[in-house]
């Protein structure tokens, strides 16, 4: 384990975990689609390019906080091989450095949402080689672990991811450039834009950050602009912005998620997984 990821998992156990704290990411036409929508309704849009999709989401606590089986506590098998899950799973969420599975690669940057949904998402992207670095209250552009480790820990995951790229690209990370104190959309879009250079070869996944208008001290407005720079640059978007502001879907901060809402989050995630990968 790297000095980055002690440091890491040190702070994110420390952190609190109360589904009340704060927190809670195209090119493409989005299809919107109203809470009420079934799964099989379209909640992912995607932009192709000339030879298919290519690249061109907590204030007081750290976080608090957009459609493709295995057993996670067990063995899995890989090619017939037993294969032992040992993947990290801390309250707090986890930084991980190496590919799990078989198949096309494919790489999660999440906040607490994709901490919350990590195991549903394991399940869903068996048949892909799948790493997730992902951690409460942290957002695209920083968060309370960033400031306390000297700078942005997702921008350092992307420069660590570039060393062995993926296919495929999910960016859950937009809520806390929201809701954390000292980030902004501004930020956001930097970030992004370097991210996005990194990873031209890979087809990007980006999930909007929800747009409610109910949790404390989170701008709406701000959430739009996130949102702007989402749609436009990634290459399949799963729209979360309409679905985060459903009661059904999110506890009572308005941002962490519910049991149902883990599955819709990740099951979305998983469609546009596949999405990218063209099944």
């Amino acid at each position: 384990m790297t000095v980055l990821a002690v440091v890491v998992v040190a702070l994110s156990r420390a952190l609190p975990v109360d589904p009340t704290s704060r927190e809670a990411s195209a090119r493409p036409s989005t299809l919107r689609s109203p809470s009420t929508t079934t799964d099989a309704s379209p909640l992912v849009s995607s932009a192709t390019g000339p030879s298919g999709p290519t690249a061109a989401t907590d204030p007081t606590d750290p976080e608090g906080a957009p459609g493709p089986t295995t057993t996670l506590d067990g063995d899995t098998t890989d090619g017939g091989a037993a294969v032992t899950d040992d993947r990290p799973a801390s309250p707090g969420g986890d930084l991980e450095h190496d590919y799990f599975g078989a198949g096309p690669k494919v790489a999660i940057l999440g906040d607490s949402l994709t901490v919350q949904s990590r195991a549903r998402l394991r399940e869903l992207l068996a048949d892909q080689s799948l790493k997730v670095a992902a951690l409460y209250g942290e957002g695209m552009s920083g968060g309370p672990i960033s400031a306390r480790f000297g700078g942005p820990i997702m921008e350092t995951m992307v420069e660590e991811y570039s060393d062995d790229p993926p296919e495929v690209l999910v960016v859950a990370l937009g809520t806390n450039d929201v809701w954390q104190p000292g980030l902004d959309p501004d930020g956001f879009e930097r970030s992004w834009t370097t991210m996005a250079r990194t990873f031209g070869d890979a087809c990007i996944v980006g999930v909007t950050a929800t747009e409610t208008t109910e949790a404390w001290n989170y701008d709406p407005d701000d959430a739009v602009e996130v949102n702007r720079v989402i749609r436009r640059g990634a290459d399949v978007v799963v729209d979360w912005a309409e679905l985060g502001a459903d009661p059904a879907y999110t506890g009572v901060d308005h941002i962490h998620l519910t049991d149902a809402g883990q599955e819709r989050f990740a099951s979305l995630i998983g469609r546009g997984v596949e999405r990218c990968l063209g099944r």
